[in-house]
Parts: structure tokens; C-alpha cells; sequence
């Protein structure tokens, strides 16, 4: 009786056992064949999507005249945008001297240094020359050589435009400032690429058009947090195509260390050992009583108005898009285009509601 029971239950575990892998075969065929079925819908929708993609667009009328429709209205954008980013190129004068721009730079190099900031009153230290000290030093000043004289013009007047921009925002002193010449950067490949695109010559007739070119310019200088977001601000309202390349701070004076050694060195004064000397008279019972008073403690650790400024590292670039004449010739068109532009996104709107 006991076999026969123990043969019906390894039976009963038998046929639990074929049930439970026949459902979970099911529930994996099931799945592989869902799977494969959703596979092949995705390449059979992508198959369709691509000869739709790639299929020319049939030329009916209605079809070409919205082609033609784009075509202006992306021409006229593009026009738009170019204008506006263009508003502040500035053409330099292409004559002028070595010996000419020297005292130009000179001149200007001083009114820079008269403006208001944290050194003593003024934005720079007495001698400051604001990156151009290969041309300006006393003792190894150089005249600059014909050819780079546009460069420098562009470099000074951007450096001129910064540096005004801080003293508005309230930057207390500039610290350092360069120029960095183009020739001194290391290319990447997609930017060899980009310029070996550049330097081929253009086809016979083919009109290049303005270029576009830029200068990188690196500033240290200290600063307040809150006059630190006026420098972003203006730098991005400016009407000179600026961007900033990259910035870092950096702690002029750690003022909770330095509190917290000044809290130490008066408690090591006041538990000095006092000398064997007896101090007599009016003034050693003066001194006595103001040692016995009990004095209020100062739990303030730093306060944050009167926190030290941070020194930041910041590398600008500035962009030109070669429409200076453009600009010269009819001042406020970049505005006006705007405005042209924003007219007609907004009549745009309208018609499609």
C-alpha cells in the first residue's frame, strides 16, 4: 500500500512537472514570436519611411511653389540672423602705421587704467598694460610689425570693450590679460578638416562672402559674486558677438580660517602666564578690571558681505562676421531686422490659429 502511494505521488509531481515546462515552453515560443513579429513590422516601417524619404518630390505646381517658399524664407532668416549677430563688427583701418597704432595703444592703455575699480581706485595696478606689454614695456618695447597691425587693432579694441564692461559691472581688479594668437593653439582633426575646407580656392565666379573669424582673449580678475553675474550679463547683452570660452574660481582668502586663527591666538594671549612683576597705581587696576569683565561672544564665524572676492580665470571669445561695412554703412540694420523678424513670427501665429 505504501509503494503504491509513494508510485501516485512521483506520478502527480511527474505530470506537475510536464505541465509547468509545457506552459513555460508556451510563454517563450510565445514571446520569440512576438519578437520576431515586431522585428519584422520595424523593417518593413522603415523600409517604407526610407522610399518615402527618398522619393523626389513630384512636380506639380503646388509642390515646386512651396519649394520656392521655403527656399525665400530661409534665405531671408538666414540674411536676418547674419545682420543680427553682425550688429557689432567693426571695420579697422587698414593704413595705419606701426608707429601710429603704438601711440594709439599708448593712449588708450592709460585711459584703461584710469578707470574706476579695487586697486587703490582704479581697475589696475599703476603699470598694468592689459596684455601689451611686448609693445609697451620701457625697456623692451618693440614697434609691431606692419602686417599685424589690423590684428592688434582688433585685439585692442576688444580688450578696451572687456574692460570697460568690467568697470561698469564692478569688477575690483584685473589681474592679468592676454591675447592669444591664433597660431599659438593646437588644431583638432575635425578643426584641420574644417580649415583645410576653408583654404581651397574657390571656384572662378564663385562668390565667397563675408568670413567669419574670432579671437580668444584670457583675463583673470577679482571680483564680488553678485558683480561676477553683472559681467555675464553684459557680456551677453553686449552688441559685440561674445562668448564665454571658459571660467574658474579661485579663493583670494580663506576668511573662516583666518577667523578662526585670530579666535586661537587671542585665547593662547589670554592664557599666557603673566610676569612675577606686581603692576601698581591707577593703570594696573584699570587693566585689572577690564580683564574681569565678562565679555559678549561673538559667535559670528564669517559674515558674508564682508567675505573676501574670488579671483576668476575667464577665456572670452570674440567673433566677426566680416559685415563691418555693412554695419558702418547702415547703423541699426541688425535691430531692424530683428524686429522684422519678429513681426513676422508673430503674423506667422496669427494665421495659424
Amino acid at each position: 500500500m505504501a509503494a503504491s502511494k509513494g508510485k501516485i505521488m512521483c506520478g502527480v509531481g511527474a505530470g506537475l512537472f510536464v505541465a509547468a515546462a509545457g506552459v513555460l515552453g508556451y510563454l517563450l515560443f510565445d514571446a520569440y514570436s512576438t519578437r520576431t513579429e515586431m522585428e519584422e513590422d520595424l523593417e518593413n516601417q522603415m523600409g517604407t519611411f526610407q522610399r518615402y524619404y527618398q522619393a523626389s518630390v513630384f512636380p506639380s505646381k503646388k509642390s515646386i511653389d512651396g519649394v520656392a517658399s521655403n527656399t525665400a524664407d530661409f534665405a531671408s532668416w538666414r540674411e536676418t540672423v547674419s545682420m543680427f549677430v553682425a550688429r557689432g563688427d567693426k571695420v579697422f583701418p587698414k593704413d595705419e602705421t606701426p608707429a601710429a597704432f603704438k601711440q594709439r595703444l599708448s593712449r588708450k592703455v592709460r585711459s584703461l587704467a584710469a578707470l574706476p575699480g579695487g586697486a587703490d581706485g582704479h581697475l589696475a595696478a599703476p603699470g598694468f598694460m592689459f596684455g601689451f606689454d611686448k609693445y609697451l614695456d620701457p625697456e623692451r618695447g618693440i614697434l609691431p610689425e606692419a602686417a599685424a597691425v589690423p590684428r592688434l587693432a582688433a585685439q585692442l579694441d576688444s580688450v578696451a570693450r572687456l574692460a570697460e564692461l568690467f568697470a561698469k559691472a564692478e569688477v575690483l581688479e584685473i589681474k592679468e590679460v592676454k591675447c592669444i594668437e591664433p597660431a599659438a593653439e593646437e588644431e583638432s582633426e575635425p578643426d584641420r578638416r574644417a580649415n583645410a575646407k576653408k583654404r581651397r580656392p574657390a571656384k572662378k565666379g564663385e562668390d565667397e562672402g563675408p568670413q567669419t573669424t574670432s579671437l580668444d582673449y584670457s583675463f583673470s580678475f577679482t571680483v564680488r559674486p553678485t558683480a561676477f553675474v553683472n559681467v555675464l550679463n553684459a557680456i551677453t547683452a553686449n552688441l559685440r558677438f561674445m562668448v564665454v570660452k571658459s571660467f574658474a574660481f579661485k579663493e583670494t582668502s580663506d576668511m573662516i580660517v583666518n577667523r578662526i586663527a585670530d579666535v586661537e591666538a587671542a585665547q593662547a594671549k589670554k592664557n599666557a602666564p603673566t610676569s612675577g612683576r606686581r603692576r601698581r597705581g591707577r593703570l594696573a587696576l584699570i587693566e585689572e578690571t577690564q580683564e574681569e569683565a565678562p565679555k559678549k561672544e561673538d559667535r559670528l564665524v564669517v559674515d558674508p558681505e564682508l567675505d573676501a572676492p574670488v579671483q576668476v580665470d575667464m577665456i572670452v571669445t570674440v567673433y566677426d562676421f566680416g559685415r563691418g561695412d555693412v554695419v558702418a554703412g547702415g547703423a541699426g540694420e541688425g535691430d531692424k531686422a530683428a524686429k522684422a523678424a519678429e513681426a513676422k513670427d508673430a503674423e506667422a501665429k496669427k494665421e495659424a490659429k
